[in-house]
Order: C-alpha cells, then sequence, then structure tokens
C-alpha cells in the first residue's frame, strides 16, 4: 500500500511546504486534497488486515467489593477491509500527522531562537514534574515492600536559562498535588531565588501541556498576576507539543533521584520526607549540582487561597501553545509560538493571536480584611473632616451675623 515506513516522508509527499503553517495544517487550496502515493497492484477487491491502536471504555468487577466500574484502556486491535478503506484510515491519520510533526518542529525551533538570543534582562525556565520518589531506608524489612508503608515525595524539576548562565533546579515537597496550586507553590522559592539578586523583566516558561496541570483556566489565572510579584514586565508560557521527548528537565529527575539512592545505598542514610531529600542533596555530601529547594505545605495554602472559585475556561486551549503577556489586564494567545520581532516585542502578529482579559484578581481574606479596615478608616477621616469643615462654616457664618447686627 505504502512505500515507505518513514512517516516524514509521507508528509513530503503530500504538502508543499514543510514548514508553512497553512500546508501542514491542511488548509492551503494547492495541498489540502493531496494524499500519499498509495500502491494498488494486484488490487482484485480482497479484503486485507492491518493493526490499528485503538482506546475504549471497558465495565470490570473489583474482586473482593464485587464493585463495577468503567476504565479506559489502550488497545492494539485488528481491522480489516478493502485497500480502499484503509487508505482512507492512512489518510485520516495523515491529517493528524501533519499538524502534530508541524507543531512540535516549530516549538524546538522557536525556542532555540529564544534560548539563543535572550538578553541579559530576561529569563527562561524549562519545568515539569517528575515521577513521585519512594522514600527508602538504608535497611529494611520485607514487609517494607508491601502496602501503603512507603511515603512518596513531590519532584519539580527543571533548568534555568540566563544569558550566560545555566541553572538546574529541584523542589521538593511532601504534598503530592501537581496542578496549578501545587504548581505555583513550587515555583515561589524559585521565582525568589532567580529575582534576588537579578535585574530582570521578561520570563519565558516551557512546559508540558497537561489540562490538569499546565494548560488551564487556574494556571493562567495564577500566571497572570503572580509574575508581578516578582517585578516582571513582561512574560510568555510555551506548551510544547505531546510526545515531544525527553527534555532537560526529565534529565534533572534523573539526576537527583539517582543521588538521593546513592545517599541512600553508600552512604547508609534514611529518606523518609521531602525535608531529609532536601537536606542529604543540597548538602555537603552531595556530589549533585542541582539547586535544591524545599516547599512547605502552607505555601500551597497560600496559593490556593487565591484562586477564585468562578474562573471561566479559555476558549480552544487544547489548541494553544504559546501564551503572552505585555501589559497588566490582558493576555493573547497563540496555536504556536513565535519570537520574530524579540526583542523588540514579544507579541507578533504570526499566527492569529487571540487577546484575552486577565480576570481580576482575589486577594487573600487576610489582605481583604486589611483593605476593608483601610477603607473604613479613610471613610471616617473623610467624615471628620466635613463635620470639621460645616462645624466651621456655620461658627463663621454666626459671627458674621452678630457683627450686622451690631452695624445696624
Amino acid at each position: 500500500m505504502v512505500r515507505t515506513k518513514d512517516v516524514n516522508t509521507l508528509v513530503t509527499e503530500i504538502v508543499c511546504d514543510e514548514t508553512n503553517k497553512s500546508c501542514m495544517y491542511r488548509e492551503c487550496t494547492q495541498c489540502k486534497d493531496k494524499v500519499p502515493n498509495f500502491d494498488y497492484t494486484n488490487d482484485n477487491g480482497e479484503q486485507v488486515k492491518w493493526f490499528e491502536w485503538k482506546t475504549r471504555r471497558e465495565e470490570i468487577v473489583d474482586k473482593g467489593n464485587d464493585r463495577s466500574r468503567t476504565v479506559t484502556k489502550t488497545v492494539k486491535d485488528q481491522d480489516q477491509g478493502t485497500r480502499e478503506v484503509l487508505a482512507s484510515e492512512i489518510n485520516a491519520e495523515m491529517q493528524k500527522a501533519c499538524r502534530h510533526i508541524f507543531n512540535i518542529r516549530n516549538q524546538y525551533k522557536a525556542l532555540k531562537y529564544l534560548r539563543s538570543n535572550l538578553t541579559h534582562e530576561e529569563i527562561m525556565v524549562h519545568i515539569d514534574f517528575s515521577e513521585n520518589y519512594a522514600c527508602k531506608y538504608s535497611d529494611e524489612i520485607q514487609s517494607m515492600h508491601f502496602g501503603g508503608s512507603r511515603n512518596q515525595l513531590s519532584l519539580h524539576t527543571g533548568v534555568i536559562y540566563l544569558r550566560d548562565e545555566v541553572i538546574p533546579i529541584c523542589t521538593v515537597s511532601d504534598f503530592l498535588r501537581h496542578d496549578p496550586a501545587g504548581i505555583w507553590a513550587h515555583l515561589t522559592p524559585i521565582l525568589k531565588y532567580v529575582t534576588e539578586d537579578r535585574n530582570l523583566t521578561s520570563i519565558h516558561f516551557i512546559s508540558d501541556g497537561p489540562t490538569t496541570q499546565y494548560r488551564n483556566k487556574n494556571n493562567i489565572y495564577l500566571w497572570g498576576h503572580k509574575i508581578a510579584e516578582y517585578g516582571f514586565k513582561k512574560s510568555t508560557w510555551n506548551f510544547l507539543e505531546a510526545a515531544h521527548g525527553k527534555g532537560a528537565a526529565d534529565g534533572v529527575g534523573a539526576a537527583v533521584k539517582r543521588a538521593a539512592d546513592q545517599q541512600v545505598i553508600l552512604k547508609k542514610n534514611d529518606i523518609t520526607c521531602a525535608k531529609d531529600f532536601y537536606q542529604l542533596l543540597s548538602g555537603g555530601t552531595s556530589t549533585s549540582t542541582v539547586k535544591m529547594f524545599l516547599v512547605e505545605e502552607n505555601e500551597l495554602k497560600k496559593v490556593d487561597a487565591e484562586l477564585p472559585s468562578d474562573l471561566r475556561p479559555i476558549p480552544s486551549t487544547m489548541k494553544i501553545h504559546q501564551m503572552i503577556i505585555e501589559g497588566p489586564d490582558s493576555f493573547a494567545t497563540k496555536v504556536v509560538s513565535c519570537f520574530c520581532k524579540h526583542p523588540t516585542t514579544l507579541l507578533c502578529d504570526c499566527y492569529q493571536p487571540d487577546t484575552h482579559q486577565l480576570p481580576p484578581r482575589k486577594l487573600p481574606a487576610d489582605d481583604e480584611g486589611k483593605q476593608l479596615k483601610q477603607a473604613t478608616e479613610e471613610t471616617s477621616k473623610v467624615k471628620t473632616s466635613m463635620v470639621e469643615k460645616a462645624s466651621s462654616i456655620q461658627n463663621y457664618m454666626c459671627v458674621a451675623f452678630l457683627k450686622t447686627c451690631a452695624v445696624y
């Protein structure tokens, strides 16, 4: 049917220009109807078989409590049909593949350009959650391996890119939440660290795009309001395409886990909580060069208190690969990243950007109370001033009236 196993060769056959978004998104009037060169030699209409990955939902019954529940399974299923049907299936998948390949290539190209052209006032932060670390003792009894005996730690890893410096980073916590509140609890010590002795005005985030973590309305809200707390006037958030492969943040996660295991196995130290992990890897006995940060649960509670409960989702969130802030009240979104006018401006007209308004910031309860008290005090002062002025005017009018009477 198809003369090659290389998907890139198939893409070349059906598009005019692999660097053009219209072509790769199958919107080009010249090539949107092109299909791969299928081989129909010796086709006599017989049935052919092929394998296809499919996702299906199934009902299963838990052993022990006889309760049924629905699960999602990915299976390699066998289909059959005529060669025309198979060709139609391949063509439909190629429509998705072209868009997917363009997104991967464009994101890497744009972010590589940004990394090579960072100014001294800019910072780029590549972040990702590593798989939770399972706590370990240097000596363990057999029952330690079963049940819920082994605690887990949350690791948020990444790399900070400055103009002339690269800093691998890792934050560790006992709480295991990977939602937007957890993300910004982990980012708080990092942003404090990078802005402590540096005059930075722009920050660029790079991350995966899962909707439960980085690409959702809560993270957009926190990003839009939090960056100003640390003095940043401009920012972008760039999402990598799904299935893009491993990145620098994944390497940092592997490095800190291996360093932690060495502390347990070779130096006979126990790691039972986030504090142990942090102290052993940031202390003098560790050979790790990763900058470590400990995140307490109170940071998570602070971020939770800042999140409104009535945020509206951004339309077509899953298609967004870049978000841009250049002002205090709004942000722009694009289907892919572009820095063609960097460093003059972060927002260009490429890829038809959409503009959105940032929701007003919700103040924590303590700040709301302080603001209300301040407003009450100011109102009281105004009322007192008005009373004093009225009394002064009244006294003046009385004196003027008495003088007038004395004249007559």
